[in-house]
C-alpha cells in the first residue's frame, strides 16, 4: 500500500494518486470571496450600520383631574389611583425599490429580522406590553378649585437601517415606540368662591 504523501516538489504534491498543484494568491483570494459570497446567500439579511436620527418623548394618553373646593373650609386631599397599558411597537418604512423587488415573504422576513435586532439592541421585546400603575396624591385649597393633569408618555426612536439584503444595499426608516412614563402638570384653573354666586343643587331620588 502506498503512502498518503508519495512525493513532493517545488510546485506541487503527491497526495495518493493525485498531483496538487499550489494556488497562487489569485486563487486565494477567489475561494475567499466565493466562501462569503456563500455566507451571504445562507444569511439573506446582514445589518451594515444604523443610523439614529432623534429619541424624543411622545405622549400616549391624557387624564385630566379636577378638584372642586370652592365651598370647604378645609384643604381637600384626594388620593386616587392611574393605570395604563403600553405596546413596544416597531414600524418600517419603504426604502427606494424595495416595493418593486421585494416578494411579500422576504418582506415580512425583514420585519421579523429587524425586530429582533431592535428587541437585542434596547433589550426589550417587540411586541410585547408594558402595564403600571401610579398612586397620586392632589390637593385643593379651601374655597378654590384645581385641575390637574396626568400625562402618559412613550419613548420614540427615528433612525435607519442600512442593510444588504441578498446582495443589495437598502436604507430602511423606522420608527420605534418604547416604555412607558408619566408625569403630572398643574393647570393653574383656579376659580375662587364669589360672594353673591348663588349655586343650585339638583337632587336626584333614588328610590328605596
Amino acid at each position: 500500500m502506498l503512502p498518503l504523501l508519495v512525493a513532493s516538489s517545488a510546485v506541487g504534491i503527491w497526495v495518493g494518486r493525485k498531483f496538487i498543484w499550489p494556488q497562487t494568491p489569485e486563487q486565494i483570494r477567489a475561494k475567499e470571496m466565493k466562501a462569503r459570497r456563500k455566507q451571504r446567500q445562507s444569511q439573506p439579511i446582514e445589518l451594515i450600520r444604523e443610523y439614529v436620527m432623534a429619541d424624543e418623548p411622545v405622549i400616549l394618553a391624557t387624564e385630566e383631574v379636577p378638584l372642586d373646593n370652592r365651598f370647604g373650609n378645609r384643604v381637600l386631599i384626594s388620593e386616587l389611583e392611574f393605570s395604563r397599558t403600553a405596546t413596544i411597537s416597531l414600524n418600517l418604512g419603504n426604502s427606494q425599490g424595495m416595493s418593486s423587488t421585494f416578494h411579500n415573504s422576504l418582506i415580512k422576513l425583514v420585519q421579523s429580522w429587524s425586530s429582533a435586532h431592535m428587541s437585542r439592541s434596547l433589550g426589550m421585546q417587540v411586541g410585547s406590553q408594558i402595564n403600571r400603575s401610579i398612586r397620586l396624591r392632589l390637593s385643593c385649597d379651601p374655597g378654590k378649585m384645581a385641575m390637574y393633569r396626568v400625562l402618559w408618555k412613550q419613548e420614540s426612536r427615528r433612525g435607519v437601517l442600512e442593510m444588504r439584503i441578498r446582495n443589495k444595499t437598502y436604507e430602511i426608516p423606522y420608527t420605534m415606540t418604547y416604555g412607558l412614563s408619566h408625569s403630572l402638570e398643574s393647570l393653574d384653573y383656579v376659580v375662587e368662591r364669589g360672594p353673591d354666586e348663588n349655586i343650585e343643587d339638583e337632587v336626584v331620588d333614588l328610590g328605596e
